[in-house]
């Protein structure tokens, strides 16, 4: 339980909860969610580790910091690990794209390039970066659609 009280760490002092009335044809549980205001206790951590009760963590903390997030997927007919294979795909081209960008500003204001060669390093390595940034953000609705 401690794992996943550290995984999921969020606001401590309320959560959400879900009182389940009916299932459509697809799985999909019908029912109404909750916000309770009352901490969160061990008490629900093991009731819904062992399902017997929904218990939402609100990820956003006090400090106003948020350590984790998720994806509600609606849609019981997906492929999960492919979804997360090409999310993963994706993250790695996002980080280059960024890492990119990063170093064309370095070398611009910190190394002192100037003239044309500022001009060409700006043209090739953002344009490849806003480049391969849109393409991973249309791939990443793309992904959407197929829920």
């Amino acid at each position: 339980m401690e794992l996943f009280k550290n995984i999921f760490e969020g606001l401590h002092r309320a959560y959400g909860t879900f009182k389940e009335e009916d299932q459509d044809e697809n799985g999909k549980k019908k029912g109404k969610a909750y916000i309770i205001k009352a901490p969160v206790t061990d008490q629900l951590w093991e009731d819904h580790l062992s399902g017997k009760a929904s218990l939402g963590i609100i990820p956003i903390r006090d400090d106003s910091k948020c350590c984790w997030g998720c994806i509600d997927v609606d849609s019981y007919t997906l492929d999960h690990k492919q979804i997360v294979d090409k999310l993963n795909e994706y993250k790695i081209r996002i980080l280059l794209s960024l890492l990119i960008m990063l170093l064309v500003i370095f070398a611009i204001f910190y190394r002192g390039i100037s003239g044309i060669a500022s001009i060409e390093v700006i043209f090739v390595g953002l344009l490849f970066s806003i480049v391969s940034l849109l393409h991973t953000s249309w791939a990443i609705l793309k992904i959407k659609k197929l829920q």
